[in-house]
């Protein structure tokens, strides 16, 4: 199933994104003071994946709400003219966080939206040792915000 991506917001804008969670807030608006590309703009809380099929008391006409209820979800996505940044924001980050973005990455690259490329990124304040060690071996780029 291809990513529901909503609605594209501008990079100035500096409203609080949907759906994103107060303690990654803060990260997020650190990040953005100095972004790290020229972005054309953002979605926030994109869906992919395929979710349970609805149980049978679920009604036809709320089938897409329980899709994407319980669909995965992408924190936010990055608009750049030839790709698209997958962005996992994760206080205190550790392998969930790698493992978190891998899957999105793989999710979009099984039914892209166009033929952009996907580049996962990780936003925290802290990483360890390993889980950086492996994320770059993974071709993750961290951005680690004090």
């Amino acid at each position: 199933m291809p990513p529901r991506l909503g609605a594209l917001y501008s990079p100035d804008w500096k409203g609080w994104p949907p759906h994103m969670a107060g303690r990654d807030l803060g990260l997020w608006a650190r990040w953005r003071e100095a972004l790290p590309f020229p972005y054309i703009g953002f979605y926030f809380d994109a869906a992919l994946g395929t979710p349970p099929a609805p149980g049978p008391d679920v009604r036809p006409e709320t089938n897409i709400a329980w899709e994407f209820l319980l669909a995965r979800r992408i924190d936010a996505v990055g608009v750049l003219p030839d790709r698209y940044d997958i962005i996992e924001l994760r206080r205190g980050a550790d392998q969930a966080a790698i493992g978190a973005v891998e899957i999105y990455c793989y999710l979009w690259r099984q039914d892209p939206p166009d033929q952009k490329r996907c580049l996962p990124i990780i936003v925290t304040d802290a990483l360890d040792v390993d889980a950086r060690a492996f994320a770059q071996a993974r071709g993750i780029t961290v951005f680690e915000i004090g």
